[in-house]
């Protein structure tokens, strides 16, 4: 009997209409697929040691799930999708090392921005200072690409 145990692992697929995150077997997240409007991706400057490429599924402005781009299963889910609502459902953002976003689909809207990240000006003193060690406030924001698809 060993002693050494397994960490719990991530899986996506695709179940009766639904993306489907589960972690150790337990379902995380189910998105439906007939309420996703935009799907899209961003990277960051934290690899290579840990997850730095995400795809994001958006049901609407403010309901979003971002999974990481390396879960088991997500090239099979992104290539039912693509089938699904017949598009190319392909990320690009893969060589990126620094922060990026992207919007895979829909089509009218493909290739563009889907975040602006804001950067909070400090007002105080201890804002200024936190600024001046790197620490800060950054909020997501939509870019027009993105927010259109909600209206």
């Amino acid at each position: 009997m060993s002693n050494v145990e397994e960490a719990p692992t991530s899986q996506i697929s695709i179940e009766d209409g639904f993306i489907v995150l589960t972690n150790a077997g337990q379902i995380v997240a189910q998105i439906p697929i007939k309420d996703l409007k935009l799907i899209g991706e961003y990277t960051t400057a934290n690899g290579p040691f840990v997850d730095d490429w995400f795809i994001v599924f958006m049901t609407s402005a403010k309901d979003w799930k971002q999974i990481s781009e390396y879960t088991p299963g997500m090239a099979e889910v992104l290539l039912a999708l693509g089938s699904h609502l017949e598009a190319d459902i392909i990320g690009s953002l893969a060589w990126s090392t620094s922060w990026k976003t992207n919007i895979i689909w829909p089509k009218n809207v493909e290739g563009q921005e889907m975040w602006d990240l804001l950067t909070e000006h400090p007002t105080t003193l201890l804002g200024r200072l936190k600024k001046a060690m790197g620490i800060v406030n950054k909020q997501l924001v939509l870019t027009e690409a993105a927010a259109s698809v909600f209206r």
